[in-house]
């Protein structure tokens, strides 16, 4: 159903950097308690992407070292009789020694790139190479796989499969779920999500008074009609006018907060 479809994409949406937002590398998930297993592509890639491949990257111009941690032979290499990364071992990785050193001249990554792992980071590292530091290809090249439903604790929450896992994270940083918005601005949300126009008063009121299980479903596919019917030029000369009186007024009522 298509309605699948859009919370799907609304959630890949979410989880994917934008422009100017923080990256997972300086914000890595929390991944639970040290039992949990730390993935590469997950956790340790985008870390490894954003503090180490400046130098240690796939970028010949700018590599500054043989030592690359983007491909695994090299990254577990033996630099005689030293080990970068040890699976299993931690204590006696090179990488570890050199993240965790006390020595300013020896620490990694280097104090001159402005670069710094965080405590947590540092952690996350620790825990994947203790449990075997397990390389994964790129996720392009890995075929997906469904996922197990999360535990989880207030399961009279979700209302399909997505949710579990929202609601897992929610949980797992302290939080739960938000009141459920009313009908004009979940209407309000959804059109403006969907077709860059805000909902007719029509609209809004047969939205408000159908009671139906399915009465935002049927929204969504209404909305996702529209979109197919229509692209971006035509949908602005369709309603530009009407939109740019709303957006004048957003800005007017703003501007006024501020003053």
């Amino acid at each position: 159903m298509r309605i699948a479809t859009f919370a799907f994409a609304v959630l890949l949406i979410s989880a994917a950097r934008l422009p100017g937002q923080t990256s997972s590398a300086r914000n890595p998930p929390d991944v639970g308690a040290r039992g949990q297993a730390v993935q590469f592509n997950r956790d340790i890639r985008p870390l490894l992407s954003d503090k180490c491949y400046t130098c240690h990257g796939p970028d010949k111009a700018r590599r500054l070292t043989k030592l690359r941690f983007d491909i695994e032979a090299d990254a577990k290499q033996d630099l005689g009789g030293r080990f970068a990364i040890i699976p299993g071992d931690p204590a006696n990785s090179e990488m570890i020694r050199r993240i965790t050193a006390a020595n300013p001249a020896r620490l990694m990554p280097p104090v001159a790139s402005g670069r710094t792992l965080t405590s947590r980071e540092i952690e996350l590292i620790q825990r994947w190479i203790e449990q075997g530091a397990k390389w994964q290809n790129h996720w392009s090249f890995i075929a997906p796989e469904r996922a197990a439903l999360p535990v989880i604790k207030n399961r009279t929450w979700p209302r399909n499969e997505i949710d579990f896992f929202v609601l897992d994270r929610l949980e797992r940083e302290g939080y739960g779920p938000a009141v459920e918005a009313e009908r004009t601005t979940l209407i309000r949300r959804v059109s403006l999500d969907l077709t860059g126009l805000p909902p007719t008063p029509a609209e809004v009121d047969a939205f408000v008074s159908d009671r139906s299980p399915k009465a935002y479903e049927k929204v969504v596919d209404r909305l996702l009609a529209f979109r197919e019917k229509i692209g971006p030029f035509d949908r602005l000369l369709y309603c530009g006018h009407d939109w740019a009186d709303a957006a004048a007024m957003r800005w007017a009522s703003s501007a006024a907060r501020t003053r």
